[in-house]
């Protein structure tokens, strides 16, 4: 029972060691998400939103919603180039974030299409967003309107 103790104890410092040593891996267990900002637009035309997704935990998570009550409806999209050159977007039913990474939400790339805006998109306003993701639930964020620079 004493080396069962034993054992017990040493575990539990070791442990605390090698978080502490990682202090990243204890302090940001969970996805964040970063840099966020929406493209001004008016009232009945579309926009689009751009952020970072960082998945801090050792587990992938997927993004497969968003949720804004400015628009009729928000779609991830991406942004594809065909064999002849000529871009487009098109929807994507997820994202999947691998653990301990990053994606980007970027114009030309992947972003967040807010279609048919129920009233306009001035620089400084500020939009309430849900983020829906697979493991991490959803994820509430405040999103400012910024010309792209």
């Amino acid at each position: 029972m004493k080396k069962l103790i034993f054992v017990v104890i040493i575990f539990f410092i070791v442990s605390c060691q090698n978080k502490n040593d990682n202090k990243q891996e204890v302090v940001n267990q969970k996805v964040d998400i970063k840099n966020q900002w929406i493209s001004p637009s008016t009232a009945k035309a579309n926009s689009a939103m751009f952020f970072q997704v960082i998945n801090n935990t050792n587990q992938a998570d997927t993004l497969y919603g968003v949720k804004c009550s400015i628009d009729e409806v928000s779609m991830i999209h991406e942004t594809f180039t065909n064999d002849d050159g000529t871009t487009g977007m098109r929807h994507v039913m997820f994202i999947e974030i691998p653990p301990n990474s990053k994606i980007e939400f970027k114009p030309g790339g992947l972003h967040v299409m807010l279609m048919n805006l129920k009233s306009d998109l001035n620089e400084n306003d500020t939009v309430d967003v849900t983020l829906q993701f697979k493991k991490s639930g959803d994820i509430n964020i405040k999103v400012p309107v910024k010309e792209i620079y």
